[in-house]
């Protein structure tokens, strides 16, 4: 991750004013050109230069054939690495801004000064091309000897957020009260020490923090992360405000989409768990369990260098979540068809005895077929078997003596055998279903049976080994949606905050934990601390 090893250098710019030499008119381009460098340390060694200009037209006319080229990086010290020196417009209207950046490598280490950057610029009035320039930068100590900074032995105080002058003047009232009554517990403990140890004859000289003399811990002091956890944000390319305003537009539904995304992700596999009587909370994000990754967050250097535009790195973002989430749906889709058909065929084979399969129910040797004889199946309500087991012999004239028999039996229906001669057969179920009973045409088959036998074990094993895969998938998916998400946040937060708090970047993320049920509850007050009348807390 690179960081900033240097604080913006904002130079405010010189400009020319591209006028009539007569003044004879004052409708003409007022060019303003802004330029501005940051220079980064990455943790190779290397060092990058980010050099951005903005032309401003705070005229009352358009200028056109509008180009900008910044040609005083010689080739032998820096190596363009993104964009490049020049670039031209069409126009640029009133009132209007463009913006140039780009990203160069130090070859040479040295004290390097810039020249100007050249804009030339057409007016319609004037025959020859207008010029304005930006002033030089301040010189610049490329990679330049950094001597740590020397921690002096004070009471360390981070980097925390000011907020607005009224929620500090609200939070002063109450420091006094709460430092004294602090304080109090404090000394209260202390005397209850000493009066044990004088009873035992002790010295209670050896007090400690953390295992250190009190002297001790109060000069070398250090913010408690585990406790107190704070979301580290990397320095961020800042850009114009331009681009911030229209990325800050976006970014709202695109963190709605990749929170939405890790929860479909969740649930999948909290339900494929649930089918195999397993536990979903062991969800990790790069090896570790979720809340250790947020309390540690590291950015992402390799996959999202911070000199690349915000708005290049928000679209890389969400561009990985949506293809995660096609995935998704295709591996689903496929999931869930062979969990259709396992669940069109147990249908069959457990539903009512009038629509289920019967192959199952039925043995080779509950049927009887030849040249002159057929069995048929009889489907006869629970509470008619009395009068099935009476009349069905009567039904026709061809039918076998006492040849009924029940094979099986459910809440509603019973399942009866009848050998008749297969003449009469059509005879038999005309007179059967006029006196209520259901015959269920069935053609017993070996081959059948055992067919359909194999494909119920091949589509159990094929759900087995898509519940497998999809599972193991979707935890490894997890862990890449929920950083791609943490790192959309800090984008967001940056953003966010800039606008809302401006330059230089200043600010400190926090990481809050509430407990399930305060969790409605914690949102409805960072969302009213963060509406557009409250300066206090960027959420």
């Amino acid at each position: 991750m690179a960081d900033s090893i240097s604080k913006t250098l904002i130079l405010f710019v010189l400009f020319l004013l591209c006028c009539s030499n007569s003044h004879a008119s004052s409708d003409v381009p007022f060019i303003v050109t802004h330029k501005k460098v940051n220079l980064n340390r990455l943790k190779s060694g290397a060092e990058t230069v980010s050099v951005t200009i903005d032309i401003y037209n705070q005229g009352s006319s358009t200028a056109y054939d509008v180009s900008l080229l910044d040609d005083s990086w010689p080739n032998d010290a820096f190596n363009v690495i993104s964009d490049s020196i020049s670039k031209s417009w069409e126009k640029l209207d009133a009132g209007g801004i463009l913006s140039h950046t780009f990203d160069l490598e130090v070859k040479t280490k040295g004290v390097f000064s810039s020249k100007p950057a050249v804009v030339k610029f057409r007016v319609p009035t004037k025959a020859a091309l207008q010029e304005a320039y930006s002033t030089p930068i301040l010189p610049l100590d490329v990679l330049a000897d950094r001597t740590p900074e020397k921690k002096l032995e004070w009471f360390n105080i981070p980097n925390l957020r000011v907020g607005t002058l009224d929620s500090l003047l609200s939070l002063s009232d109450d420091l006094a009260k709460s430092n004294n009554f602090m304080e109090g517990v404090s000394h209260k403990i202390r005397r209850q020490i000493e009066e044990l140890e004088r009873v035992s004859g002790g010295d209670s000289g050896g007090l400690t923090v953390d295992g250190v003399p009190v002297d001790s811990y109060l000069t070398r002091f250090v913010w408690d992360e585990a406790k107190y956890p704070t979301f580290n944000i990397p320095n961020l390319r800042v850009g114009t405000l331009d681009s911030l305003l229209s990325l800050s537009d976006d970014l709202a539904k695109s963190n709605n989409f990749m929170e939405g995304v890790s929860h479909k992700i969740r649930r999948q596999i909290e339900e494929l768990e649930r089918v195999s009587g397993g536990d979903s909370g062991g969800l990790t994000v790069d090896g570790v369990p979720v809340d250790s990754y947020l309390t540690r967050f590291v950015w992402d250097e390799a996959k999202y260098p911070t000199v690349s535009p915000l708005k290049e790195i928000v679209d890389g973002i969400h561009g990985q979540v949506a293809k995660i989430e096609d995935d998704l749906k295709v591996r689903v889709s496929e999931y869930n068809n062979i969990r259709s058909q396992l669940n069109a065929i147990n249908r069959k084979q457990t539903g009512s005895l009038a629509v289920r399969d019967l192959s199952n129910l039925v043995k080779p040797e509950d049927i009887v077929t030849s040249e002159h004889l057929t069995t048929l199946l009889a489907i006869v309500s629970k509470y008619s078997q009395k009068d099935w087991l009476s009349s069905y012999e009567t039904l026709t004239s061809y039918v076998v003596p006492r040849s009924s028999k029940k094979l099986f039996e459910d809440n509603e229906y019973a399942l009866y055998t009848v050998t008749l001669f297969n003449r009469d057969a059509d005879n038999f179920r005309t007179s059967a279903r006029e006196k209520g009973f259901q015959i269920r045409d069935f053609e017993f088959s070996p081959e059948t049976h055992e067919s359909r036998k194999q494909e119920l074990e091949k589509l159990v094993q094929d759900q087995e080994s898509l519940r497998g895969s999809l599972l193991q998938w979707c935890y490894t998916s997890y862990g890449e949606v929920f950083s791609s998400w943490m790192h959309f946040c800090a984008v967001r937060l940056f953003t966010e905050s800039i606008l809302r708090y401006g330059l230089p970047p200043s600010f400190l993320a926090s990481v809050l934990a509430p407990s399930t049920k305060a969790e409605k509850k914690v949102r409805s007050i960072l969302e009213g601390l963060s509406d557009s009348t409250n300066r206090q807390v960027a959420y």
